[in-house]
């Protein structure tokens, strides 16, 4: 079905993942690629072009599940990795978090990305605040018409 999806509305952008755990199981994802990077189950995966091969037309890339970069069933001659997928994605998320706090405080301009982010967090925070003191209002209401209502109502 994800298949039957990929192929129909991202024709031209979706690629294969095929990943071999250490368990001997292979798993087969369709997805649509950021640059050259793919993220599946909280690990980053790294995209080489040398080592795509085409399967019924669809770009592939083999990645075995302790190596973040994609596999050349060809060279014989693979380099040993010595980091791990999940290393790879932490570091790639540790670097855009340092990265947005860095750009406060060296004083750059305050670009759209940060901006919508901030109009966002305080968008939230008055919803929050308006729906706490309205929660105040009808929980008042509703012991005024327990009391009524107790005391013999009509």
């Amino acid at each position: 079905m994800i298949y039957l999806v990929a192929k129909l509305f991202y024709k031209d952008a979706f690629i294969k993942v095929k990943i071999y755990g250490e368990d001997k199981r292979l798993k087969v994802y369709y997805l649509v690629p950021q640059h050259n990077i793919v993220n599946i189950d909280e690990k980053s995966f790294v995209l080489n072009d040398k080592n795509m091969m085409l399967e019924k037309g669809i770009p592939t890339y083999l990645f075995n599940g302790d190596a973040p970069i994609s596999l050349n069933i060809l060279d014989k001659d693979r380099p040993l990795i010595e980091y791990s997928p999940k290393q790879l994605h932490d570091a790639i998320n540790s670097k855009i978090i340092g990265e947005m706090f860095n750009s406060f405080a060296k004083g750059e301009k305050i670009s759209l990305g940060n901006l919508l982010s901030i109009a966002t967090f305080v968008a939230v925070l008055g919803v929050g605040f308006f729906l706490y003191t309205e929660l105040q209002n009808v929980q008042e209401m509703i012991t005024k018409i327990i009391e009524f209502l107790s005391n013999g109502g009509i």
